[in-house]
C-alpha cells in the first residue's frame, strides 16, 4: 500500500473519530471549556485589534479555524492556507505535522519545525525579554502548545533526555506551569532516576498538595534508601489519595478511557495519577514489590 493510500485511510478513520466525538460531546449535558481558539481569539483582540490586512494575523485565524474544523480535510485546507500567509505558522504546522506523520517517527521531525518556526518567529530577544511569563502573552501559546507536543513525542518515543530538556525549558519559561508540565517531567526523572532532577522539583513547587507529587516522594524516598523516609512519605501519599497505590501496584487495571477532569483525593485523580507515574514505578520491580508488602499500612 502507497503512503498516500495509508494516509488517506487515516485520514477517513480521523474524521469518523472526529465525528463520533462531536456526537458523543453533544449528547452529554455537561459543561464543556471552551477551545484555546475561543479563549485566545478573545485575549489577542484585547491585547490589539485584529489588523485584517496583516498575514500573519489572518494565518493565525485561519489556524484557529483549522483547530475548529467539523472534518481533517477542512482543518487541513485552513492550515495549508494559513501557511501560504505565513510560512511560519506554528499551530498550522502542528496540525499538519499529525496529519502528515503514521508514526512518530515521522511525527518528532515535524514536530521539531513547528517548534523552529516558533523560534524564528518570536525572536531571540523576545525570549531573553519574557523569560519566565510566557504563557501571559497570547502569542507564545502556539509555540509553547508546540514545543510541549515535542517533548510529549520525544517521551513516548524513548528519548527521556531530549524531553526532560524541553520539559524543563518549557518550565523556565512560564513557572506558573499553565500547560501541566510538572507532572509528565517527574515521571521523566523518576524514570532515569534523576533524584536531582526530582528533588529540585518538588522544592520549587512545594505548595503542590497533588497526588503526583506525593507519590512521587514515595519513590524517591525509596531509590535513596531512606526506607525510613519511604514510609513515612507512604502514609503521607496515602492520606492524599488512597486510590493511587492499587493502580501502581497492578492491583486494579487504569481504565482505557480517562476523565477528562479529576478531583482531588477521589478515583479519578488516582486515575491521572497512575498514568503520570506507573511507567516509572515499572521500572523498579523492588519498589513495586515494596509497596505492595506495604498494602497493610507502615
Amino acid at each position: 500500500m502507497s503512503k498516500l493510500n495509508r494516509q488517506q485511510i487515516k485520514l477517513r478513520a480521523r474524521n469518523k473519530r472526529i465525528r463520533r466525538e462531536k456526537h458523543e460531546r453533544r449528547s452529554q449535558p455537561e459543561f464543556s471549556v471552551p477551545s484555546p481558539a475561543v479563549l485566545e481569539r478573545v485575549l489577542r483582540s484585547l491585547e490589539s485589534p485584529i489588523d485584517e490586512q496583516d498575514p500573519r494575523q489572518q494565518a493565525q485565524e485561519l489556524a484557529y479555524q483549522a483547530m475548529e474544523a467539523e472534518s481533517l480535510y477542512e482543518g487541513l485546507e485552513c492550515a495549508l492556507l494559513a501557511l501560504s500567509l505565513d510560512p511560519q505558522c506554528v499551530d498550522a504546522l502542528t496540525l499538519l505535522a499529525y496529519a502528515a506523520s503514521t508514526s512518530r517517527h515521522e511525527l518528532i521531525p515535524a514536530l521539531r519545525k513547528a517548534v523552529e518556526a516558533g523560534e524564528r518567529s518570536l525572536g531571540r530577544q523576545f525570549f531573553r525579554q519574557n523569560r519566565g511569563h510566557f504563557w501571559g502573552i497570547v502569542e507564545t501559546r502556539p509555540y509553547m502548545r508546540a514545543r510541549f507536543d515535542l517533548a510529549c513525542a520525544l517521551m513516548q518515543d524513548g528519548f527521556l533526555t531530549e524531553a526532560i530538556a524541553h520539559f524543563e525549558s518549557l518550565i523556565e519559561l512560564n513557572p506558573n506551569d499553565n500547560q501541566g508540565v510538572r507532572d509528565i517531567l517527574m515521571s521523566c526523572y523518576l524514570s532515569i532516576q534523576d533524584l536531582e532532577g526530582t528533588r529540585r522539583l518538588l522544592e520549587r513547587y512545594a505548595g503542590d498538595s497533588g497526588a503526583v507529587f506525593a507519590w512521587s516522594r514515595v519513590l524517591e524516598r525509596y531509590l535513596a534508601t531512606d526506607l525510613d523516609g519511604a514510609l513515612a512519605a507512604l502514609q503521607d501519599a496515602r492520606a492524599d489519595n488512597p486510590h493511587v497505590q492499587a493502580y501502581l501496584t497492578g492491583a486494579k487495571r487504569l481504565p482505557k478511557d480517562s476523565p477528562s477532569y479529576y478531583t482531588p483525593g477521589e478515583e479519578t485523580e488516582a486515575f491521572y495519577c497512575a498514568g503520570c507515574l506507573r511507567k516509572a514505578w515499572l521500572k523498579y520491580p523492588q519498589a513495586v514489590s515494596w509497596l505492595r508488602a506495604a498494602v497493610s499500612g507502615p
